[in-house]
C-alpha cells in the first residue's frame, strides 16, 4: 500500500521536460569524444571552423561531416541544451569558436 501511495501524477510540461533531458543526455555521451577534441582544440589555439574539423578529425577518426554535425548540434550559449561552446564571426567571416564557461 504505501507503494501505491507513493505514485504521483506527472504533468504533461514535466514528462515533455525530462524527455528532452534525457535526449540530451543521451546525445551528450554519444558527442563526448568529439566534443573533448574541439574544447581540447581551442585551449590549444585552434579556433576557426576549419581547422577545428581537420583537428579533431585526425585527433578521434571520426568523418568531417560527423565532426561538422557535433560542431553545430553544441554551438549555443544555454548548457542545458546540449551546448559546449558559441560562434562569432572573426576576421575574414571565419567562424571562430570558445568554449563556454563550465557550470
Amino acid at each position: 500500500m504505501d507503494l501505491l501511495n507513493s505514485v504521483r501524477r506527472i504533468e504533461k510540461e514535466d514528462l515533455e521536460s525530462s524527455r528532452t533531458k534525457a535526449r540530451v543526455n543521451e546525445k551528450l555521451v554519444e558527442d563526448q569524444p568529439i566534443i573533448k577534441a574541439v574544447c581540447e582544440a581551442i585551449a590549444g589555439g585552434i579556433n576557426t571552423k576549419d581547422k577545428l574539423v581537420k583537428a579533431v578529425q585526425a585527433q578521434t577518426g571520426e568523418s568531417s561531416r560527423r565532426v561538422k554535425e557535433v560542431l553545430e548540434d553544441r554551438t549555443g550559449d544555454m548548457q542545458m541544451f546540449g551546448h559546449r561552446w558559441t560562434i562569432s564571426k572573426g576576421t575574414h567571416n571565419k567562424h571562430v569558436y570558445a568554449v563556454l564557461p563550465s557550470l
